[in-house]
């Protein structure tokens, strides 16, 4: 089995690409196996083939990013105020002014997406319930037609960004410090972001914010323990605990929208979107054959984008959802992140992309565990922020329709910008003595 080996060679590192890329193909085809009956679908041995290989060639990409990155020895997070391995850790005191100032940004952008909410959902047949109406906003956000307020997108992206930093800031101090009774002032940013995201009917960022807390708590237990095994099964029942969270939140979204009657249709929209993908994948290899002139269709839509914005004006907009197809009795639009890659560029395409994405996400990961980057606590915030398309790769394609857009571009220096700044007023406050919230005691780091 691939998972073994991959966990061997690794030497059990429950945050490599290769692991992590096993894990979610193996939790979908489990959904697969225990539903396909149901579903009535086989899964050919070609699909199979595909599957092992694609993950195969992303395990060489790491390898060989291991192999050049090997580092010397482990390294310790470095403190804000750059402290050395057992020494005193410096805690990370938030200014109470820019808590307020954030929290009050926040709030006037959820008060934003639920009037948006409201009267675009009102407006296109939403009536009845507040699920009703947010499930009409919803059907109408994804058609062509429709374009999301650039207000509202960005006011979005600087919660998730606030939301982010808050939530490493909260995990720092809680893995490396002790807690202080004031903390329940830094979950407001988060919770006004979860909320923001429930108005928005989408489940992707719940995703997105479930794998960034699990990837910061294992990069800090991690350098905590020096990067031996021995925080594993806290990184395990992180894990486990995310992914019941997420289909809990997923089961309630559902009944919230009116989108499922009963627990046992939730159960099925669990299934299908968990593991739907690989019978898709499998129905759409039956009939594929590569056209070399849809390069890039369906995969750099980011990139189209960003050229119309500029002027070229012939570059094709293609819609960022696939098709519907029926698999088995399923009607499904997402067939696994290979679909794209192979409809785009052929198998040669896919098995480079997969080595790059093993080679490109453990390159990064190995910098951080050998204390590469100069800013260790941001590369953190980055590499979680940016690690889902590991984690979606069962599911659908992310790292090149989400990565390569203008977006993301932002949103990466959006966070560095203002973790930058919140830890310069950190350091400021504590220089001059004046309070601050913080979430811990300072204590040495093997204390």
């Amino acid at each position: 089995m691939q998972f073994i080996l991959a966990y061997l060679i690794t030497n059990g590192d429950l945050l490599s690409p290769w692991v992590d890329t096993c894990i979610v193909f193996i939790v979908s085809a489990t959904f697969v196996m225990f539903n396909k009956t149901k579903w009535e679908v086989e899964i050919s041995a070609l699909t199979v083939i595909v599957i092992f290989t694609g993950i195969a060639a992303l395990g060489v990409g790491e390898l060989v990013a291991r192999r050049l990155i090997e580092p010397k020895k482990v390294v310790a997070l470095k403190g804000i105020d750059d402290t050395k391995c057992g020494k005193e850790k410096s805690e990370i005191i938030v200014p109470a002014f820019a808590t307020v100032a954030i929290t009050s940004f926040m709030l006037f952008v959820l008060l934003y997406c639920i009037y948006q909410v409201n009267t675009i959902g009102t407006a296109y047949g939403g009536v009845g319930t507040q699920g009703d109406i947010l499930n009409s906003y919803r059907l109408q956000s994804l058609s062509d037609e429709y374009s999301t307020s650039s207000l509202l997108k960005i006011g979005t992206l600087l919660c998730e960004v606030f939301a982010s930093i808050y939530t490493f800031i909260l995990l720092y101090n809680a893995i490396f410090l002790r807690w202080k009774k004031s903390c329940i002032v830094l979950f407001l940013p988060v919770l006004l972001f979860l909320i923001l995201t429930i108005y928005s009917g989408n489940r992707s960022p719940f995703i997105h914010y479930i794998v960034f807390i699990i990837v910061v708590m294992a990069i800090l237990y991690g350098m905590k323990n020096n990067w031996t095994k021995r925080p594993n099964r806290k990184i395990l029942i992180a894990g486990i605990s995310g992914i019941a969270i997420f289909f809990l939140i997923f089961s309630l979204m559902g009944f919230f929208m009116n989108r499922v009657d009963s627990l046992e249709d939730s159960m099925q929209n669990i299934a299908g979107y968990t593991g739907g993908a690989i019978p898709a994948l499998d129905r759409f290899l039956t009939s594929f054959t590569y056209d070399i002139g849809q390069m890039g269709k369906e995969t750099m839509q980011g990139l189209n984008r960003i050229a119309q914005s500029i002027g070229y004006s012939d570059v094709d907009a293609i819609p960022r959802h696939l098709e519907f197809i029926n698999a088995g009795n399923m009607r499904i639009n997402i067939y696994t992140s290979f679909r794209r890659y192979l409809h785009d560029f052929n198998y040669a395409g896919l098995y480079t992309l997969q080595f790059l994405i093993g080679f490109i996400y453990t390159s990064c990961y190995m910098a951080i565990k050998n204390g590469k980057f100069r800013n260790t606590n941001l590369a953190v915030i980055l590499y979680a922020s940016l690690s889902y398309p590991i984690f979606m790769q069962s599911i659908d394609e992310q790292f090149l329709t989400s990565l390569l857009t203008s977006t993301m571009l932002i949103k990466v220096i959006s966070t560095a910008v203002i973790f930058n700044i919140l830890i310069y007023m950190s350091n400021t406050a504590k220089r001059s003595g004046r309070k601050g919230i913080s979430t811990a005691k300072k204590r040495t780091l093997y204390e």
